[in-house]
């Protein structure tokens, strides 16, 4: 064998043996994003365009009696899927991996996982040969990183980026979005230079339209039987943040955190 073939028989083994690897991309960004968005576009242009088969999954903790995996409160798209909890998603991933092969693996709502969750998805990507989109939320109500899953998987996404691996292991965007209140004032007002809206840095929940921030509460979205938002999660500016003040709390509002906190 010549030099030439030698090195070129090498070049194919050491590529096969790179590509042999999934990619994690992760999507963060505030609610209203458009992360949801995203993954759902990707879900169908790989599904329907591609002919790759693709499974969704979905964190139970952020949407009231919702069983989409993917739903997109913006645009109103949703995708079918598993819903997943912090005890069963292991288990699950593995056992639907096993039995249907995807190419692709969509996670949403990966703030809600433990830490644990970031290097079992990871290895997912790396050894079963398999593309995983997450998405979630980098912050949470009380202006912190979210202290599970995600906040691993931005160390690690900053890792492999210091390293400058040969290999696309993981590939991190981030979604911006413009703050809910200075957008509502825009439109009441109409256009002025001053009241441009800013961009979203945090989140705000609402019970009843009130700030309801409390610090290590999970609370879902939650809608009545009217349509009526009683629990509601919107992209918030800095001037715009609302800090918890535990003294000064509404009966009502008081009533939901109660009733429909998870912890």
């Amino acid at each position: 064998m010549s030099l030439r073939s030698a090195i070129l028989s090498f070049s194919v083994l050491l590529y096969s043996s790179l590509s042999c690897v999934g990619t994690l991309y992760l999507y963060l960004g505030p609610t209203f994003s458009g992360k949801t968005t995203s993954l759902i576009f990707n879900c169908r242009q790989k599904r329907d365009q591609e002919g790759k088969k693709v499974l969704c999954f979905r964190h139970v903790v952020t949407r009231d009696g919702n069983t989409e995996a993917l739903d997109c409160q913006k645009d109103g798209l949703k995708e079918t899927g598993i819903i997943l909890n912090n005890d069963n998603y292991k288990e699950t991933i593995l056992a639907t991996i096993e039995e249907s092969a995807p190419d692709i693996v969509i996670v949403d709502e990966v703030s809600f996982f433990p830490q644990q969750f970031s290097e079992f998805i990871f290895e997912v990507a790396l050894k079963k040969d398999i593309d995983v989109y997450c998405a979630g939320m980098e912050i949470g109500v009380e202006a912190t990183i979210f202290p599970g899953a995600i906040e691993l998987l931005i160390s690690k996404a900053s890792d492999i980026a210091t390293q400058k691996k040969l290999r696309r292991e993981m590939v991190t965007r981030r979604f911006q979005a413009v703050c809910y209140q200075c957008k509502k004032k825009f439109e009441e007002q109409g256009f002025s230079l001053d009241l441009m809206p800013r961009n979203a840095l945090f989140m705000n929940r609402l019970i009843f339209g009130k700030g309801a921030n409390i610090p290590n509460k999970i609370i879902p979205g939650y809608t009545d039987d009217n349509g009526n938002k009683v629990v509601e999660y919107v992209p918030t500016c800095v001037d715009h943040y609302v800090e918890w003040d535990p003294n000064n709390v509404d009966e009502d509002v008081q009533r939901i955190i109660d009733e429909k906190s998870l912890n």
